[in-house]
């Protein structure tokens, strides 16, 4: 981490007080770009920069793991219930793959 001595053990800890939802929101954060929080939690306190192109990397990939969440929960129902998903779930689908490809 630039600013920081490579000989310097980490091993000081601090306190933060946050609501439960910008606890949930930073833990996201730091999950989206791949990092730990506390590595996060110290770029973000010591105004360290994160490599903007790593950050949208990540973000895409988060997204594009997301839709294909959406693709096999559409596909259990579909083999359970013998029936494809309505035709308006699947064109949402394909706005949200077009949506991300644009992005790349």
């Amino acid at each position: 981490m630039p600013g920081s001595n490579d000989d310097e053990k980490v091993d000081q800890q601090m306190k933060v007080y946050v609501t439960k939802s910008e606890k949930i929101t930073l833990v996201d954060m730091a999950d989206t770009i791949g990092i730990s929080f506390s590595s996060f939690a110290r770029s973000v306190l010591l105004d360290y920069e994160i490599e903007a192109n790593l950050v949208e990397v990540r973000k895409l990939r988060y997204e594009v793991n997301k839709i294909g969440v959406n693709v096999n929960q559409m596909s259990r129902v579909a083999n359970r219930q013998g029936e494809l998903p309505a035709a308006q779930e699947l064109s949402k689908l394909k706005r949200q793959i077009v949506k991300v490809l644009e992005q790349l």
